[in-house]
């Protein structure tokens, strides 16, 4: 019974790891489009 409840349990644990890895680089890709965009808007401002 015990090992049926792991059984159980893993995928959901699977799912929420996948989940998480997908949010935490979603979130890296938008901070790296942000500091993309201010470092273009600091060119800008230099080169006037």
């Amino acid at each position: 019974m015990y090992p049926t409840k792991l059984r159980l349990s893993m995928p959901a644990i699977q799912v929420r790891a996948e989940r998480g890895t997908s949010s935490i680089l979603s979130a890296a890709e938008g901070l790296k489009l942000i500091a993309f965009a201010q470092l273009s808007t600091r060119r800008r401002s230099d080169n006037r």
